[in-house]
C-alpha cells in the first residue's frame, strides 16, 4: 500500500508542472486570438475567473480560523505594482501579441522577465547574482536580439512594409516592458508573502485591481455599446483564459511543492516552445531561422541556471539520510515527521520560486 502511495505521490509534481505549461498554453492561444479585441478590455474580462475562483478559497481560509490581515505597507505596495503591471504588462502585451504574433511574444517576454528580474533583485533587494544567472541573461540578451531583427523582417501576423517598421519596434520594446513589469510584480509579491500575506489574500488584490482599474478604463475608452457588440464566443475566449490561467497558476503551485526549482527552469523554456509552435501551426505564423535560434536561445537561457542547481546539490553529496530529514522538513515546515508515511518529494531548493498568475509566466526568486 505505502509502494502504490509512493508511486502516485511521485507522479503529481511532474504532471501539475506539465499541466501548468500546456494550461498557460493555452491561456496564451486564447488571447492570441482576439486580438482584434480593446486590449483593455480583454485583460479586464480575463481577471474576472481569478476572483471567482479565489473567493471560495478565501472563505476555506476564514472557515479554519487562518488570517486574512495583511500588513498596510505591502498591501500599499502590492496594489500600486498591481496597477503598473496590468497596464504595462497584461494590457500591453495582449496589444503586442496583434503585431508580432504568439511565437515572438512569448520568448520575448520570457527573455526580459528573467533579465528583470536578475537586476531588480541586485539593485532593490539586494540579491546576488550567479555566474549561471549572468550567463543566462547574456543567452537571453542575444535571443531578444535576434527575435527583434527577426520582428523586424516581417515575422508576425501583420505584414509590414518599411513605414511600418516602427509599429514593430513598439511591440518589441512593449514586450520587454511587460517582461520587467511581471519581474517587479514578483519581487513585491516576494516580499509581502515573505511578511506574512496568504496566497489567497495577494491573488485577491490582484483581481480586484484589475477589475476596478482595467474595468474603469475600458468604460471610458470603449463604452457600454462596444461590450454589448461582441459576441458569445469572444467572451468564450476571453473567460476561457482567465479560467486556464487561474487553473495552472494552482496547478504550477503545487508542483513547485514536490519539484526542485530545476523543473521551473524547464517549465519555462517548454512554455515558450509551445508557444512558438501553437503561433505556428494554429495561426500560420512564419516558421524562420530567426524564430528557431532565438526561441533555442531563450530555451538553453531559461534552463542554464537550472545546471547549477543541479552541480551545486551534487557537490555538497549529502547522506541519504540528511536528504530523507531535509526533505521532509521541509514539506511540513521545519518539523521531522515520520518519513514512511511522508509522500516522496524532489530535492527542493532552499528559496521556493513564487509564481505569478497574471502574466502567464513565473518569475523565480533569485539567489
Amino acid at each position: 500500500m505505502i509502494a502504490t502511495s509512493k508511486t502516485e505521490w511521485r507522479w503529481i509534481g511532474p504532471l501539475c508542472g506539465l499541466l501548468a505549461a500546456v494550461g498557460y498554453t493555452a491561456t496564451n492561444i486564447c488571447l492570441r486570438s482576439v486580438t482584434n479585441i480593446d486590449s483593455a478590455y480583454v485583460a479586464f474580462i480575463r481577471s474576472i475567473p481569478t476572483l471567482l475562483l479565489v473567493l471560495p478559497l478565501l472563505m476555506v481560509r476564514t472557515a479554519q480560523g487562518q488570517s486574512l490581515v495583511a500588513p498596510k505597507t505591502h498591501v500599499f505596495w502590492l496594489v500600486v505594482t498591481g496597477v503598473f503591471t496590468q497596464i504595462f504588462g497584461n494590457v500591453l502585451f495582449q496589444w503586442s501579441l496583434g503585431i508580432i504574433g504568439l511565437a515572438l511574444s512569448v520568448p520575448l517576454v520570457f527573455g526580459s522577465m528573467i533579465i528583470g528580474s536578475a537586476v531588480i533583485g541586485a539593485v532593490v533587494l539586494k540579491e546576488p547574482i550567479r555566474k549561471s544567472t549572468s550567463g543566462a541573461i547574456i543567452l537571453l540578451l542575444a535571443a531578444v536580439t535576434i527575435l527583434t531583427i527577426g520582428a523586424q523582417n516581417g515575422i508576425g501576423p501583420t505584414k509590414l512594409n518599411p513605414q511600418q517598421m516602427g509599429l514593430v519596434t513598439l511591440a518589441v520594446v512593449g514586450n520587454m516592458i511587460s517582461g520587467f513589469a511581471y519581474s517587479a510584480l514578483g519581487a513585491v509579491m516576494r516580499r509581502g508573502m515573505k511578511a506574512g500575506m496568504s496566497t489567497e489574500m495577494t491573488l485577491l488584490l490582484l483581481s480586484l485591481v484589475g477589475l476596478i482599474s482595467l474595468g474603469s478604463w475600458s468604460l471610458v475608452r470603449v463604452g457600454p455599446d462596444y461590450m454589448l457588440q461582441l459576441s458569445s464566443g469572444d467572451y468564450g475566449k476571453m473567460l476561457g483564459a482567465g479560467t486556464l490561467n487561474a487553473v495552472s497558476f494552482y496547478s504550477l503551485a503545487t508542483a513547485l511543492k514536490r519539484l526542485n526549482v530545476v523543473y521551473v527552469h524547464i517549465i519555462n523554456a517548454s512554455q515558450a516552445a509551445m508557444a512558438a509552435l501553437a503561433g505556428v501551426l494554429i495561426f500560420a505564423e512564419p516558421l524562420t531561422a530567426y524564430l528557431v535560434f532565438g526561441i533555442s536561445l531563450t530555451a538553453i537561457g531559461l534552463t542554464l541556471p537550472a545546471y547549477s542547481s543541479l552541480f551545486s546539490a551534487g557537490a555538497k553529496k549529502p547522506s541519504a539520510q540528511n536528504v530523507d530529514a531535509q526533505n521532509v522538513g521541509t514539506r511540513n515546515g521545519g518539523g521531522l515527521d515520520s518519513i514512511a508515511n511522508d509522500p516522496p518529494q524532489f530535492p527542493k531548493s532552499p528559496k521556493a520560486p513564487v509564481v505569478i498568475p497574471l502574466g502567464d509566466v513565473l518569475v523565480e526568486e533569485s539567489s
